[in-house]
């Protein structure tokens, strides 16, 4: 790939043997730019120099590990996280939803002493 020519075959693990799921929203898309690209004469952009962005995006859905290397074709943990990179506005994100769990954590602490009270109330 180095050279930028176009390599058929067998990929180089049985983990790149796969199939990829879109999501609908690009399908369209990203056929009338493959379409456009053929006519323009243009070299060719091999759609496997997306994996970059797609991997990114997957693990922003909140995919584990293992699921973002199946959909990668990585058999290895290195080679997948060559492939991931963090998105800036993530980490207000994580932030945020670490807030709501200890929100939520909270909220039941409270419940669980209203119900402590409530019992000894009773009993008393």
């Amino acid at each position: 790939m180095k050279t930028g020519e176009l390599i058929t075959g067998r990929p180089k693990s049985d983990a790149g043997a796969r199939v990829v799921t879109l999501t609908e929203i690009i399908v369209d898309d990203l056929v009338w730019h493959l379409q456009r690209f053929a006519k323009s004469g243009l070299p060719e952009i091999p759609i496997r120099d997306l994996r970059h962005t797609g991997n990114t995006l997957a693990a922003v859905t909140g995919a584990i590990r293992k699921e973002l290397m199946t959909r990668m074709g990585r058999f290895s943990t290195k080679a997948a996280m060559v492939y991931l990179h963090a998105a800036k506005d993530r980490d207000r994100a994580i932030a945020d939803a670490m807030g709501e769990i200890v929100k939520q954590g909270l909220a039941s602490a409270e419940d669980d002493d209203e119900d402590q009270a409530a019992t000894e109330a009773k009993i008393n």
